[in-house]
């Protein structure tokens, strides 16, 4: 079985897991967006945590589509432009930020929808080479109008100032608590999906497409549904991501950002609701952790490596690594680590707990074999009489 294949089959939550898991994001993301409000975050952390909560969306988006239904893309970047651009455009011709959400956001599910109607019927690589196609497309489509002769935009479309139902997004406080309600959002709308008939249809497509087809699932209808409403989020996030930034250029929709979005929900988790946001928290900070400590003797060390760029191949290697370790050592991501420590302190509780001779994987008294019925031999009985 192949990676991509072993990534798509994961075992379902049950709807209560959903309910719970969702409940418990909303209240962490309200609970760090009223820390952001009353100051008690620091202004240094306030930039990261933006950083990672706009990726969130992106792997929650990416997250729908190939953790529950197994559908493999990588063309997110594309999306994330299209959104982006849309969203510029309108915010230039109405100055209405929330319309820019708004019409962003639909121009992912529109296109989304468009692609997942004509990659039907591919699978696999031939599905993740078409997704690529697109994002070429769409990028190569925005360096053209962004490098055209005589084009303003050479350096790159620029947000004016904002403003979401009257509150001024001028600093990181705003931003950040404005990120974390609309994730908390995408998190309550994902969960209402996923924990629903929709839910069930693109699960049971994840793990056997002909099976779904004879349970009267229509596997054509629920794959576009699924690719418009994960590029919708995605080109959500596009929308959030340009305009936190201020501008944004053909430049900043690379592969390296689509493969960004697959390593959040490898290493968070794929098939789960925590999954993305873990993985965006991981993802998005190992840049930093190794920025912050460039100045050490250690870092310094580093950096010298190569000509004076080391940190920069660190930052891939590392990143690369986590990947790989989660791949090999944990498949089901982060999301995971709380059934193994619950699993763990149940064995430990079981009277005599622990791998002794004779007992089962999980620890306890030995299991006494059953009593044999072994068939007399032929002409015992007439022996005994």
């Amino acid at each position: 079985m192949s990676i991509l294949q072993n990534l798509k089959r994961r075992p379902a939550q049950t709807s209560r897991s959903v309910r719970r898991t969702s409940l418990v994001l909303v209240a962490v993301l309200a609970l760090y967006a009223l820390l952001a409000a009353v100051g008690a975050v620091d202004g240094a952390y306030l930039g990261q945590g933006a950083v990672v909560l706009i990726a969130a969306f992106g792997a929650y988006g990416l997250n729908l589509i190939t953790g529950y239904a197994g559908l493999a893309s990588i063309g997110n970047a594309g999306f994330m432009a299209i959104g982006g651009i849309i969203g510029w455009s309108v915010l230039e011709s109405t100055g209405s930020f929330e319309l820019a959400l708004l019409l962003g956001g639909v121009a992912g599910l529109v296109s989304g929808g468009i692609v997942g109607a004509i990659a039907l019927r591919w699978h696999g690589f031939y599905l993740v080479l078409a997704t690529l196609a697109v994002q070429a497309i769409v990028v190569f489509v925005l360096q053209e109008i962004q490098l055209a002769p005589g084009s303003e935009y050479l350096a790159g479309f620029t947000f004016g100032p904002m403003t979401f139902f009257g509150v001024d997004l001028f600093d990181d406080t705003t931003w950040t608590v404005l990120l974390a309600v609309l994730l908390a959002v995408v998190v309550l709308l994902i969960a209402g999906l996923v924990d629903g008939r929709f839910g069930r249809a693109w699960m049971a497509i994840r793990e056997n497409e002909r099976a779904a087809d004879v349970c009267g699932i229509n596997v054509v209808w629920m794959k576009i549904l699924t690719f418009a409403i994960g590029s919708a989020i995605i080109a959500f996030g596009g929308v959030l991501a340009a305009a936190y930034a201020g501008s944004m250029s053909y430049e900043s929709f690379t592969l390296e950002v689509s493969t960004s979005f697959v390593a959040m929900i490898i290493v968070g988790g794929l098939g789960s609701m925590a999954g993305p946001l873990l993985g965006a928290l991981v993802v998005r900070l190992i840049p930093y952790v190794i920025q912050s400590n460039g100045n050490t003797e250690v870092g310094r060390a580093l950096n010298d490596i190569n000509g004076g760029t080391g940190l920069p191949f660190l930052q891939t290697i590392l990143y690369c690594a986590i990947v790989l370790a989660f791949l090999v050592f944990e498949p089901m991501g982060l999301a995971n680590l709380g059934n193994r420590l619950r699993g763990l302190l149940a064995r430990r509780r079981r009277p005599g707990g622990g791998d002794s001779g004779g007992g089962d994987p999980g620890g306890g008294p030995p299991v006494p074999e059953p009593p044999r019925n072994d068939p007399e031999p032929v002409g015992a009985e007439r022996s005994r009489a």
